[in-house]
């Protein structure tokens, strides 16, 4: 019972007299004997020297994690209208008993949930020139990120950075691992290229640059309809009504821009002039999309790149 609010009792003059804590949970039980989360990872690939400016790497990982674990209805087995594969039962049979042994305790319970998992796949190929005066990188990476457990898309404005057991999966109807939940998941970018390099200019100074080009982010629709029957809750958040990441936003690309100047005052001591031009094109791509079906604002962006900015730094190093 994490004590989260304090209550503190001043008289007439100020003085505080007394305070109080007040419990900001009830506590949730454990099932018995469950696995720890378990990801399974590896990776294979080759690089090579093609000449002393020339290199390469080409290499494919694949990663599948399981075995997670989330709060959750007692009986969200047998309440939440699971597929036949699902076993109808309590995760913990005994918990009335042993909610009334510690004198208080949840209607919720920490489960290892049926059958969540995530998988990537990834194949990238990077490449890297250096002749005398410049050096240049450039990646291309495909993958595909897919599961039913998305832990960056399960608060009300996506990805909160929530802590496990603190996000809507699994809580009620519509929000267990049947419900649409089976998809392309938040964080996948299938396309992914990126060039960066500078030229060292004779006149102690470098110019350089960064592109990026991605695609879009994957969203579904929400809507608590489809679960009607089940809830009176009239929450989208984390209800499903199509399978995730129906649905994908814009894709973005983005260039920046750098120019350092050097003036070496002593030969401990020099100072730079930095010039940064940031997204040159204006690119202020939409993302992180409303996905609530009965919001006039469905479909439409919460969040844009950055527009055009320009940045001018005097930098002393010593």
């Amino acid at each position: 019972n994490l004590a989260t609010t304090i209550n503190a009792y001043f008289d007439q003059n100020g003085v505080l007299y007394g305070v109080q804590p007040e419990a900001g949970s009830s506590g949730k039980l454990f099932v018995d004997d469950m696995k720890p989360r378990k990801t399974d990872e590896f990776l294979v690939g080759t690089a090579r020297q093609v000449n002393d400016q020339w290199s390469g790497r080409l290499y494919y990982r694949y990663r599948k994690g399981t075995q997670f674990w989330e709060d959750t209805h007692n009986n969200a087995r047998i309440a939440f209208n699971p597929p036949a594969d699902i076993p109808r039962e309590l995760y913990i049979p005994d918990l009335s008993a042993k909610v009334a042994q510690i004198g208080s305790g949840s209607s919720y319970v920490i489960a290892e949930l049926d059958g969540a998992y995530t998988r990537y796949n990834e194949v990238t190929l990077e490449t890297e020139w250096r002749p005398k005066s410049a050096f240049v990188r450039a990646s291309y990476t495909w993958s595909d990120y897919y599961g039913n457990f998305d832990q960056d898309n399960s608060t009300t404005a996506n990805d909160a950075n929530v802590f496990i057991g603190s996000s809507f999966i699994g809580d009620g109807a519509g929000r267990q691992l049947w419900d649409f939940k089976e998809g392309t998941l938040r964080g996948d970018r299938p396309h992914l290229f990126k060039l960066y390099g500078f030229y060292m200019l004779p006149w102690n100074a470098t110019a350089g640059g960064y592109f990026v080009a991605q695609s879009g982010q994957p969203w579904e629709t929400w809507s608590f309809e489809p679960y009607r029957a089940l809830t009176t809750s009239t929450s989208n958040a984390n209800r499903y009504a199509e399978p995730a990441g129906s649905r994908r936003s814009d894709s973005h690309y983005q260039l920046d821009l750098n120019y350092t100047q050097n003036f070496r005052i002593t030969s401990r001591l020099n100072t730079q002039v930095v010039a940064d031009l940031y997204n040159v094109f204006n690119r202020q791509t939409g993302y992180n999309i409303n996905p609530e079906a009965n919001s006039a604002l469905f479909g439409t962006p919460r969040s844009y790149y950055n527009p055009t900015r320009f940045q001018l730094a005097l930098r002393v190093q010593f």
